[in-house]
């Protein structure tokens, strides 16, 4: 199945290079303005299906980077490490019962990984102004990186809506620039590092509206999804309110506060090393699969 989207993929390539008019109308119909993904999440030994949306025209970089994590498994059985009631992080860690290091928690190298992938097309930000060196990371496309939609606005946050994470890059970041293309398809242009260094982690929406003005959101989730997202969601409540009654100080809770070391690996910032507060489940929400249904 792999190869086959593959070559389809090369194919439109190829197709697109040939002419700029001819190009254009192959490629529109080997892609599409809303490409589908199915996710499923397992939960208390119960495996949950979601459909999504995607919107190339509302974030280009962020759907192509989120499509080729999920061609190539990236998110295949890794869990939500930080849940709160608005939103659900999730794209970077595995849980391991067996041990309480960092929670249970287990890092994917993200640049070992991605950098090892055939396919570059993903990439949208580099070292260096010749676009010679990739970061791996993703070109920020929301309003305070600068960031503006030709017609139309963001995508708006909704029930189960996916948005891409950014973390903390340090007091120090605003000094780090890197490349990305410019808008008007003119060379490229510098911006700030902290902006443009998403990797893999993503915020599944569970309350709350509005545009994000620090986030890209990307997908939506199918109206089909909704009473399965909310019986996922249902199913999470009736867990604590059985397995954790007592809200008294100092008496066990569903998510245990857990502090994450990040950054000694980043491909910018050199002997990067920071840290971050997760309230990591103590019954994983897992992630089992993320797979492209439609490009």
């Amino acid at each position: 199945m792999k190869a086959n989207k593959m070559f389809k993929k090369i194919v439109c390539a190829a197709l697109a290079a040939t002419t700029v008019v001819g190009g254009a109308v192959a490629f529109a119909g080997c892609t599409t303005n809303h490409p589908e993904v199915e996710m499923q999440i397992e939960f208390n030994g119960v495996t949950y299906t979601l459909e999504y949306k995607l919107y190339r025209k509302k974030a280009t970089n962020t759907v192509n980077h989120f499509l080729a994590l999920a061609e190539n498994g990236y998110y295949d059985g890794l869990c939500v490490h930080d849940y709160t009631a608005a939103k659900w992080y999730t794209g970077a860690y595995s849980f391991d019962e067996t041990t309480d290091v960092d929670g249970g928690l287990v890092y994917k190298d993200y640049f070992k990984t991605v950098s090892a992938y055939e396919n570059k097309d993903f990439v949208s930000v580099w070292k260096d102004s010749e676009k010679a060196i990739p970061t791996y990371t993703l070109y920020g496309e929301f309003s305070e990186n600068g960031m503006t939609i030709a017609k139309g606005d963001f995508l708006a946050q909704s029930f189960g809506s996916l948005s891409m994470i950014y973390e903390d890059k340090g007091a120090d970041a605003e000094e780090y620039k890197v490349y990305v293309n410019r808008l008007d398809g003119k060379g490229v242009s510098a911006k700030d590092y902290e902006m443009n260094s998403a990797t893999s982690m993503f915020a599944i929406n569970i309350t709350g509206a509005g545009v994000d003005k620090k986030h890209a959101t990307f997908a939506t989730l199918e109206e089909d999804s909704v009473d399965e997202l909310t019986a996922l969601k249902d199913a999470i409540a009736a867990y604590i309110s059985a397995n954790y009654p007592d809200d008294e100080e100092g008496a066990p809770t569903f998510t245990n506060e857990t502090t994450i070391h990040y950054g000694q690996n980043d491909p910018i910032i050199e002997d990067l090393e920071l840290s971050v507060e997760y309230d990591v489940p103590s019954e994983p929400i897992v992630i089992k699969s993320v797979k492209v249904t439609k490009y």
